[in-house]
């Protein structure tokens, strides 16, 4: 079934490269992985918890313009552009279309303030909806992976979806986070709520962060 899931993606032969490494990350009981097992990972692994359940681990399977699409065990995807969930699948109220990653504020460095509205269909809720978001980047912060600090500077999205229905909703608006490094300005961890009626999603990029440990102690 894992293969299965993997060639919805590519036939490709870096995709089935990949197998053993899914199938080491999705078979953690305690959905954690070593140091060593992240070293020896073919495919980036990311930690992901999803509102209050523990947790898990996923695998990124393929990147597409990048689109950098990951795996878990339960044939879960979360598509990400520059880092910003776009599409989901196997959750409930899946994102299945996003309009305007082109002017995705990711995309570059966010310093000064920029507004930006992309248009989405979100499973049981709502269709052709026209989000409004607000960029701007925060103040330096410290964050710790794999019991290791890492300095950061924080960039924040204010984010106010369109009323869809004649009831008061209080639920339309939130802030989504991201974390990147100094170092290098890869982004290392995000707190992320793709619509009203999703669930907040954590998000820590556990290969990334595992290179920048290394790379210090060499």
């Amino acid at each position: 079934m894992l293969v299965t899931c993997l060639l919805m993606f590519s036939c490709s032969s870096t995709n089935k490269a990949y197998y053993d490494t899914l199938k080491l990350a999705f078979t953690q009981t305690d959905n954690t992985v070593s140091a060593e097992q992240i070293r020896q990972s073919r495919a980036d692994l990311l930690g992901v918890t999803h509102g209050e359940r523990a947790q898990v681990i996923m695998a990124l399977a393929f990147i597409e313009d990048n689109a950098y699409k990951w795996v878990s065990a339960d044939h879960a995807i979360l598509t990400m552009h520059y880092g910003l969930i776009t599409h989901t699948y196997g959750f409930e109220n899946d994102s299945v279309y996003h309009q305007g990653q082109g002017t995705n504020p990711l995309a570059d460095s966010v310093i000064s303030p920029v507004s930006w509205t992309y248009t989405t269909d979100i499973e049981h809720y709502g269709y052709g909806l026209d989000i409004e978001t607000q960029w701007q980047r925060m103040g330096d912060a410290t964050i710790n992976i794999l019991d290791h600090d890492f300095a950061v500077y924080m960039v924040e999205e204010s984010v106010t979806y369109p009323q869809v229905t004649p009831y008061i909703d209080i639920h339309r608006q939130w802030t989504n986070r991201f974390w990147f490094s100094k170092e290098n300005g890869e982004l290392l961890q995000s707190e992320q709520q793709v619509s009203p009626v999703g669930e907040p999603l954590k998000m820590v990029f556990l290969s990334r962060a595992q290179r920048l440990i290394d790379e210090v102690a060499q």
